[in-house]
């Protein structure tokens, strides 16, 4: 019933929100604007994907607000290591990613090996950039690269990469056409 639904969409946000989870807020925002663009017509995507990319926007503005001035003569390096706290350090991680992503693009390292090149490749990506990449102040190396896509086509190449993404693309357009003909409300959910 639609209750208890509005009673567990309520308990998500004050959960979220309590917590600060914005990654988890910006799910739930996309996901309720699929479900609100299948169930009103998809001529209101235009209207979701524009606040989309202005949530984006903002988010990217706050971070450089909260940044503060920069001192010129810190230099660079300051700034990255700021970047790197502001994202939970998690931008060695990236860089490990990419260091193997370029160092075999087709093939990838292969299946969990990011956990076992993650610091080495992370001090090659400090070399190469100039920038000190370091670790969470609780941490030694990262098991994972924190995102997705970066981690597939490390461990798995690039080719791989293309190949899910286009079948993702394939699943979600199964899904939306679906969750429009059909009045089954799992593809909606799924979709969401």
């Amino acid at each position: 019933p639609r209750s208890f639904a509005t009673a567990g969409v309520l308990l998500a946000v004050a959960a979220i929100l309590a917590n600060r989870q914005v990654t988890a807020l910006a799910a739930l925002l996309v996901a309720a604007g699929v479900v609100m663009a299948i169930h009103r017509g998809w001529r209101l995507m235009p209207v979701l994907a524009t606040l989309l990319l202005s949530g984006a926007i903002v988010a990217a503005g706050v971070l450089a607000l909260r940044a503060g001035p920069s001192d010129p003569a810190a230099g660079p390096v300051d700034g990255a290591a700021a970047w790197n706290e502001r994202t939970t350090y998690r931008l060695g991680a990236f860089a490990a990613a990419t260091e193997m992503i370029v160092d075999d693009p087709m093939l990838g390292r292969g299946p969990g090996r990011f956990a076992l090149e993650a610091h080495a490749r992370r001090l090659d990506a400090e070399q190469r950039w100039q920038v000190p990449l370091v670790l969470p102040p609780n941490a030694q190396a990262f098991a994972a690269a924190h995102q997705e896509y970066l981690q597939v086509a490390a461990e798995f190449g690039v080719p791989v990469l293309l190949l899910s993404a286009g079948l993702l693309v394939l699943l979600l357009a199964r899904l939306r056409r679906q969750a429009t003909l059909g009045s089954d409300p799992l593809p909606l959910a799924l979709l969401g």
